[in-house]
């Protein structure tokens, strides 16, 4: 016999969530709808418990405190950093207007953006912070000379894009290219699969395009 038995979707959800659930260290708890999502909260993992669950409260961010020790030492430069995930993006705002940096921020959505970079290149403000979607392409910040990656897009060509927005033509300093990795992570895993892909992408350039890369 076959007994068929109706579920709400009311009465699913909790089901589903607890299908995708991951332990974090501390042992926090992070869940999501589908395998998918469970990819992107480990991924936003790498930067802080935080940043995935916006209500947890335990110990902080390792690659903030990274990031405060990074601009302490870099005082007086002008620095760019670039994440994947918006919250994250908000939380280095704040580290830095904290530490009495002038910082600006540029998120996909956000009005602005154009007086935010003039600001940055005529010295008054000295940080910029924003997802690599909103600052990749289209902007110029040759007055940078630190660049940091908090975090790395799946796609090498947007790190790439991203780093250039302070190396290309028209920049007179040396810049300091800072790659923040979280040991044990999706972030750390995530490296050698970008630098195969990166090989890929040079397999297949033409002379020209390799040229436009460097």
């Amino acid at each position: 016999t076959t007994e068929i038995y109706t579920l709400s979707l009311h009465d699913a959800l909790p089901i589903l969530k607890k299908s995708y659930l991951a332990i974090v260290e501390g042992g926090g708890k992070i869940s999501a709808w589908s395998a998918g999502g469970l990819h992107t909260k480990l991924a936003q993992v790498t930067f802080g418990v935080q940043v995935a669950d916006k209500s947890f409260v335990g110990k902080g961010s390792g690659k903030l405190d990274r990031l405060k020790e990074i601009l302490e030492s870099r005082e007086g430069s002008s620095v760019i950093i670039g994440t994947q995930f918006r919250h994250s993006a908000e939380l280095i705002y704040q580290l830095a207007e904290a530490l009495g940096r002038k910082p600006g921020l540029i998120m996909g959505g956000m009005k602005g953006r154009g007086q935010t970079k003039r600001a940055f290149q005529a010295g008054e403000l000295d940080t910029i912070v924003g997802t690599l979607d909103s600052i990749s392409e289209s902007i110029q910040l040759q007055r940078a000379n630190t660049v940091i990656l908090a975090e790395h897009s799946w796609r090498p060509t947007k790190n790439e894009q991203f780093i250039k927005r302070a190396w290309r033509m028209g920049q007179t300093q040396n810049v300091l290219v800072i790659h923040l990795v979280s040991a044990d992570s999706v972030d750390e895993s995530m490296q050698p699969v970008l630098a195969a892909k990166t090989e890929d992408q040079i397999g297949m350039m033409t002379a020209r395009e390799f040229g436009d890369m460097l």
